[in-house]
Order: structure tokens, then C-alpha cells, then sequence
């Protein structure tokens, strides 16, 4: 029989502490991690915390907003899948989005356990099953019968996950009504045909007229065209006779629809503001997202985040576009002056 002294057995503890400070902690067993997706975000935690994961994070991937309160989010994702077996030491990561954020909505299934909530609080929200098919119902431009030039490239999110491209109802079918005048003519301007709803009714009419809009054209022509000769290099304009024809179109369509009181008085204030897509979204500062412009055009899209405009930047952009739509503009550039142009 072998016996151990007081001594000794603290030596061999000693020794087995030392030993065990130099391995790796013990992995804890696997648990199936539980199908949050659809709930409240502090019902979610709860939900995993009851599971045995301790470690929730929450990662908001609709809007820019910190998650503060986790009582005014929902998930609307999991990293890690329902029922997978996951680590319950390790943490746990769900893709959430403010309850009022509207891409939050488009993102819940119809029977989410959060999704009363998420309706309640949506933007002047009425009842949503009767709102399916307002104007302003929002999808995909394909769903309208859109062609992919009507696309707009919203980018990716700061986790690299695509934006949705979806457009107003109201929208694509004015859209579809002027393309009937020349689809071929019509696509190639496509981001301009977007664009001249709020460009025309929001900032071109309440303080210029149609006339204004035919002489900075004509202005920017000539100047084009006295610059080419000196250069001693040939000037076509972009504004061929069929773009002028389609884009005739489109502004008599934008005004007829959604800003016909400011369309009888041209250049003049009028109480009544355009409805629709041609209304200007409120705040001094407009968001990628309510435009018709690629993410490309905002510095700040490439870090993923939800960059803005300035409302004197975005009119300097669609009032561009509806001057010279065939242009490839640069968002922020542009070479011709209004005011110089007859349009002041």
C-alpha cells in the first residue's frame, strides 16, 4: 500500500494546479440555440438567456442606429442558426432593426410574433393589410415590370449585406407610362425618368420655369459647343431630339400626378406640396436611400454606412439630371452655373 503524506499531497496538488493554469479552459457542452428571428430583441435575450447563453449581441443592420433600448428593436436575423449547436460560453449575435424602421417590416415574415408591434410603430402606420396595395407600397422595380436600368444600387451595410432596391408603387407606374414613349430611348435614361418627379415638382417649378429649364440647356450647349471649337475638336449634344421627347414626357407626367397646382403656376410658391415620389424628404440632410442616386455617388457608403445629402447637394444633383439626362454626373460636380444659363 502506498501512502502519501500531508506534505506530499500538497506538493502533487500544487504540481496538478500549475498544470491545469497551463491548458486551455474546458470547452462547455454545445446547446442548441433557439429560433428568435421575429421577436422583440429583449424577449429574444430573454428567450436565449433561458437556453443558457449568456453572451447576446445584438448587431442593427436596417439603420445606423445604436441599440440601446433593446425593448425598440427586432431581430430580424441570427448569425448563428436556429437549432445549431453553438458554444453557450461563446457569444451569440442577431441582426436586428428599429421597430418604426420600415426596411425592419419588409424583413419580418407577416405571422412574427413582433410583428404588431413593428406595424404600430411605422411611420404615420394605418392598418397594414388593407395598405398592401396603397401607392406607396414599396418592391423590387422587377416586381413592377421594370426593367434592371430602373435598379438602383443601394449598396452594402457596414456587415456587407445588401441593401433592398425597392421603389414607391406610384412610382414605378409612372414610370411604366412614360417608358410606353420609347422603352429603348427611356431606359437609357432611366436614373433621370426616377429622379423627375421630386426634381421637377420639389425643385425645379416652385421657383423656375419650364422656359427657364429650355434656355440653361440651350446655354450649356452653346458653351459646350464654343469651348469644342476652340479646342478644335467636334461637340454633339447629349440632349438628342428623342431624350428632349421622353424627358417632355416624364415632366408633363410628374406634374399632371403629383404637383399639378405648382404646375399652373410655374416659378411661384404655391401652399399645396407635391405628393408621392415627388415630395422632398423632410430634414436638412437626405438619405442615400430616399434618392434615386447609387450608393457609388456618397463617400461614406463605402464604409457601409447610410451616408446623406444635403439638400443643396441633392438639388444641384436632380436638377442636373433633369437638365442634362443623359449625363453621367458625378453626384456633386457640375460644370454649368444656373444662374449663368438663364435659370436664375
Amino acid at each position: 500500500m502506498t501512502s502519501t503524506t500531508r506534505g506530499s499531497a500538497a506538493t502533487a496538488l500544487g504540481a496538478a494546479l500549475l498544470l491545469s493554469a497551463c491548458l486551455p479552459p474546458a470547452t462547455e457542452t454545445p446547446l442548441a440555440i433557439p429560433d428568435v428571428t421575429g421577436y422583440r430583441l429583449d424577449v429574444a435575450e430573454d428567450m436565449l438567456t433561458a437556453a443558457g447563453f449568456e453572451h447576446v449581441y445584438a448587431d442593427n443592420t436596417i439603420s445606423s442606429t445604436w441599440v440601446i433600448s433593446w425593448d425598440e428593436f427586432a431581430v430580424v436575423g441570427q448569425r448563428q442558426p436556429p437549432e445549431s449547436l453553438f458554444d453557450p460560453a461563446d457569444e451569440v449575435t442577431l441582426f436586428v432593426g428599429p421597430l418604426g424602421n420600415p426596411d425592419t417590416l419588409a424583413a419580418l415574415a407577416e405571422d412574427a410574433d413582433v410583428i404588431d408591434e413593428v406595424l404600430a410603430a411605422q411611420p404615420d402606420a394605418g392598418p397594414a393589410p388593407e395598405a398592401a396595395g396603397a401607392p406607396d407600397d414599396r418592391s423590387a422595380p422587377a416586381e413592377f415590370g421594370l426593367p434592371d436600368a430602373y435598379s438602383v444600387d443601394r449598396g452594402q451595410d457596414v456587415y456587407g449585406q445588401p441593401r433592398q432596391d425597392r421603389i414607391r408603387r406610384d412610382l414605378a407606374d409612372y414610370v411604366l407610362e412614360v417608358r410606353r414613349v420609347d422603352p429603348t430611348t427611356a431606359d437609357s435614361i432611366a436614373h433621370a425618368i426616377m429622379a423627375t418627379p421630386m426634381a421637377w415638382c420639389s425643385l425645379w417649378l416652385p421657383r423656375h420655369t419650364p422656359e427657364n429649364l429650355t434656355a440653361w440647356r440651350e446655354a450649356a450647349a452653346s458653351e459646350a459647343a464654343q469651348m469644342a471649337q476652340e479646342f478644335g475638336v467636334e461637340f454633339t449634344s447629349v440632349n438628342t431630339p428623342p431624350i428632349l421627347a421622353v424627358m417632355d414626357v416624364a415632366t408633363s407626367l410628374a406634374e399632371e400626378r403629383f404637383c399639378p397646382e405648382q404646375g399652373a403656376q410655374p416659378g411661384e410658391r404655391v401652399p399645396q406640396v407635391p405628393t408621392g415620389p415627388a415630395a422632398l424628404p423632410d430634414g436638412d440632410h437626405i438619405s442615400m436611400l430616399d434618392t434615386s442616386v447609387d450608393a457609388m455617388y456618397f463617400p461614406r457608403a463605402f464604409l457601409g454606412e447610410e451616408d446623406t445629402w444635403t439638400v443643396e447637394e441633392l438639388t444641384y444633383a436632380y436638377v442636373s439630371m433633369l437638365a442634362f439626362p443623359a449625363y453621367t454626373f458625378s453626384g456633386k460636380q457640375w460644370p454649368i452655373d444656373p444662374d449663368r444659363a438663364g435659370a436664375g
